[in-house]
């Protein structure tokens, strides 16, 4: 019950025990910023931009975090933490809301195309659609837990719904685990009993996720083996930033040259990440980086009880899925410090997380806007000047590219300058490096026959061609029924 009581300078709200009230103005001032924070994480995909689905995502996510730290600093030691809970649940709801409308017109546009691969929503795969739902319901199901509302059930079930439909393994366990930590925390059966269910619930998850897609499965193993392969080398200081990107490829090249017939070989594609955040910080980092994630999701966790139902599901996704290179997968740790920011000892934090993130999202336009060297940026200057015929300049692009990363399609780029430039020794060389990196693609062999038959080794251009014929086929294309056609008719 709140009663008004008149003071010189107007009228304020109190509680019974006295205490000041949140104004209801704020209140709605803090859901409307939460929102906009939440929604801007979701920015669907910019056509035309180098990078549609991700990066314009961060620049929106870099604005909604701009202006709600701006009013955190300014309100954030008065807001009451069920005050802040509230608008965060309610702007959890109107972000889910906001997914799950892409979610529709992406069925209706694509039908069922679409359920086929899994619907990505505003992603551009099924785990990022995943990784949202997941992490926004975890407030629906916190406000399961306490009053039971009906359309938090119906939420939860629809977001069910929307995540079975995009096929994400990553994403089904995710919510298993928010089930049973809601089965945990508000049922009262013996402990026994809950840590008996929790493994069996584990044991059947472990089973599904090695019984559905089992070819996806083996390549995820064989990504973390080659990974371990690389932290073996440097276990405790890591590679440095940037590490994975200029290590692995390499690794898993010189795999394939050992092991040609390796059943991975159907499989390997190019890879940028270990499909697990705690590994990409190990070969990143060194042994520091997955003790400092562990020791901040464990702080956090141990600090706010209603920040550990979107903790969790973020754990799982670190686990076996890159949820760090999307904004929306940062929002859990960003939500946890502004929890607990009304606490003068830990607000400093507050301004250090959104300090941080917003220096992220600037040096990362920085590098789109080409001021800070990037591989990428380096390997798009290279791609640009060889479709112009500019290949002395792709050839020097190209090169400041290799030192920072190790790349199937690097490789094959370079291959293609070399030999337009005349220089058919160094074209091999490439050609092979990009066949041991991704034995499964034909491009690579196309090249080391072009190659050949430039340098006049026609014992060699025979060899491939025979190769060419031999090679199975992983996925039909019109591409690869080309190069057949081409060299096959010779």
């Amino acid at each position: 019950m709140l009663q008004s009581i008149g003071i010189n300078s107007g009228t304020r709200l109190v509680s019974e025990d006295g205490r000041q009230a949140f104004p209801a103005k704020r209140q709605a001032a803090l859901t409307f910023l939460i929102s906009i924070m939440l929604s801007s994480c979701l920015l669907p995909p910019v056509p035309l931009y180098w990078d549609a689905f991700v990066t314009p995502k961060w620049y929106a996510a870099g604005i909604g975090i701009f202006l709600l730290a701006t009013y955190l600093l300014r309100f954030g030691k008065s807001i009451p933490k069920a005050c802040f809970a509230k608008s965060f649940r309610q702007a959890a709801l109107v972000a889910i809301l906001f997914e799950l409308l892409f979610v529709v017109c992406e069925f209706l546009r694509e039908g069922g195309s679409a359920l086929e691969v899994g619907l990505c929503g505003t992603y551009d795969t099924p785990a990022g659609l995943a990784l949202s739902l997941c992490l926004l319901l975890a407030p629906a199901c916190q406000a399961i837990g306490n009053k039971r509302l009906p359309w938090a059930i119906l939420l939860t079930a629809v977001v069910c719904v929307a995540v079975a439909l995009s096929k994400s393994r990553t994403g089904l366990i995710a919510l298993s685990a928010i089930g049973f930590y809601g089965v945990w925390r508000r049922t009262h059966i013996r402990f026994w009993m809950k840590c008996t269910l929790g493994l069996f619930l584990a044991v059947a998850l472990i089973w599904g996720a090695l019984s559905y897609k089992p070819q996806s499965t083996k390549g995820r193993l064989f990504i973390a083996q080659r990974t371990f392969q690389l932290i073996q080398r440097h276990p405790l200081s890591g590679y440095g930033p940037g590490g994975f990107l200029k290590e692995y490829m390499d690794c898993q090249g010189r795999f394939f040259a050992q092991h040609p017939y390796h059943e991975a070989a159907m499989l390997a594609d190019e890879v940028q990440h270990p499909l697990c955040e705690f590994l990409y910080a190990w070969t990143e980092l060194g042994l520091l980086g997955p003790l400092a994630l562990v020791s901040l999701f464990a702080w956090i966790f141990l600090q706010s009880s209603a920040s550990r139902w979107i903790l969790l599901p973020l754990f799982v996704f670190c686990c076996f899925s890159y949820p760090l290179l999307y904004p929306i997968g940062w929002l859990p740790f960003f939500a946890g410090l502004a929890e607990f920011s009304a606490k003068k000892w830990h607000f400093w934090l507050l301004k250090a997380g959104a300090g941080l993130f917003l220096l992220a999202v600037f040096m990362k336009l920085c590098m789109d806007l080409g001021f800070i060297a990037s591989p990428f940026h380096s390997y798009n200057r290279a791609s640009r000047a060889y479709r112009k015929g500019q290949f002395a300049e792709a050839e020097i692009a190209a090169r400041q590219c290799s030192q920072c990363c190790s790349s199937y399609n690097l490789e094959l780029l370079s291959g293609d300058i070399e030999h337009h430039l005349g220089n058919d020794s160094a074209a091999v060389q490439h050609y092979i490096s990009a066949s041991h990196m991704c034995p499964v693609r034909f491009a690579p062999l196309e090249g080391l026959y072009a190659a050949y038959s430039a340098m006049g080794d026609t014992a060699m251009a025979k060899s491939v061609a025979k190769a060419i014929a031999e090679k199975p086929i992983k996925i039909q294309s019109s591409e690869v029924y080309r190069i057949k056609n081409e060299i096959l008719n010779k």
